[in-house]
């Protein structure tokens, strides 16, 4: 059976995707809010400058969206592209 592609916005969308089980997605989900949760982990995110957090749903579709638009404005004024190939 042929998967398709599942953009994370969309795991949250079971609607929108059916087959994706919710209590197959429930262990994940509490995983990774427990990895955000955890003091240790967020210490050291935070000492190499990544900020840990959990959005659910709505609020991570906003977050998504907001970046984007900023991303594409930086994009109008300065452009960056690759200098090489590698």
């Amino acid at each position: 059976m042929m998967m398709a592609m599942v953009e994370p916005a969309d795991l949250v969308d079971l609607e929108r995707y059916p087959l994706l089980d919710p209590v197959a997605l429930e262990p994940v989900v509490a995983a990774m809010k427990a990895v955000v949760a955890d003091p240790e982990f967020v210490a050291q995110g935070d000492s190499g400058g990544f900020t840990a957090l959990w959005l659910d749903g709505a609020a991570w579709t906003t977050q998504a969206g907001s970046e984007r638009d900023d991303l594409a404005r930086l994009w109008e004024t300065d452009p960056w592209l690759p200098t090489g190939t590698g």
